[in-house]
């Protein structure tokens, strides 16, 4: 009961939710890059969850679940292309599948038409700035002032471009109904020459979901998660304390895992938890989407 115990000393909603009750909740693939808002628009999308009879946006900004990118010497690579290779809804379907193909990157523009520089490691990956104490509040900050002056829009903002693939990579979700748990397999089939990194990203509305929690015991709330950090755990979940829900990340230990955050009007609005890994040929993970009690329940094994 340690993980239980521990956060009903903290958590006032967990005191008021009910374990037994099940969250009812759809998850989809879509064969496009829906739902198209912000800066991830030309992203392809993984796992997307749907609440039942509910118009509510869970994923804003976010890309879903189980989305790679690649880190390359000079660039990162983002799937810019997407099929869904077997069904899109896991209430139809044990096992879908979504095809990946890597043919995106992402560039400065000046003056809106003329690319004037390149951005080879997009602040939405790694930023270490963002992770020291000391430049994070100072970066936050100007970040903010820069978007409510439109000065990020009128000297530089970034766009994504098509280029020659770099690959594929299939994410494979099988739904297990025993735990409620989706299973999450990612192969992948890309060029390995200069490849340094494999990020996976698990994101959803930074609006929606606030706060983060872990089995370390690390509780944070929305202004608290700033930038990408690392953290170690065995498994990591975000909160929304509107819906009373949240979605857990069970986090291998040959992965490095890192937490983000960021909102700001539709073109930022994310929350997160984004693996890092070396290159290899597959990864395997486990995520949880239900009432908050639920998913640390799980994790405990009650």
């Amino acid at each position: 009961m340690k993980y239980m115990e521990r956060y009903l000393k903290v958590i006032p909603e967990f005191n008021s939710q009910k374990a037994e009750t099940s969250l009812k909740i759809k998850f989809k693939l879509n064969k496009d890059t829906y739902p198209n808002i912000g800066k991830s628009k030309l992203v392809h999308k993984g796992l997307i969850p749907i609440l039942d009879n509910s118009p509510i946006n869970l994923c804003e900004e976010g890309l879903g679940f189980g989305v790679p990118i690649l880190q390359y010497r000079r660039d990162f690579y983002f799937p810019g292309s997407g099929a869904v290779t077997k069904g899109e809804d896991l209430e139809d379907y044990e096992i879908i599948r979504k095809k990946f193909t890597f043919n995106l990157i992402e560039r400065n523009q000046k003056n809106n038409n003329k690319i004037c520089s390149f951005s080879w490691v997009p602040a939405r990956i790694v930023n270490y700035l963002y992770k020291s104490r000391y430049f994070g509040s100072y970066l936050s900050q100007w970040e903010k002032l820069r978007r409510y002056t439109g000065i990020e829009d009128k000297i530089s903002s970034t766009c994504f471009i098509k280029v020659h693939s770099k690959g594929t990579a299939i994410s494979e979700f099988r739904y297990k109904p025993s735990s409620g748990e989706v299973l999450v397999k990612i192969f992948f089939e890309v060029d390995k020459n200069n490849l340094q990194k494999i990020y996976i990203c698990n994101e959803l509305g930074g609006s929606l979901f606030t706060e983060y929690l872990d089995s370390s015991g690390l509780w944070l709330k929305s202004e608290e998660i700033k930038g990408w950090q690392e953290v170690k755990a065995e498994w990591g979940a975000f909160y929304s304390k509107i819906l009373k829900i949240g979605f857990k990340v069970m986090m291998p230990p040959e992965l490095k895992s890192f937490i983000g955050r960021e909102t700001f009007s539709n073109r930022h609005s994310w929350s997160g938890i984004i693996f890092s890994s070396k290159p290899v040929d597959e990864i395997v993970y486990t995520i949880k989407m239900d009432y908050l009690k639920n998913i640390i329940r799980c994790c405990n094994g009650d």
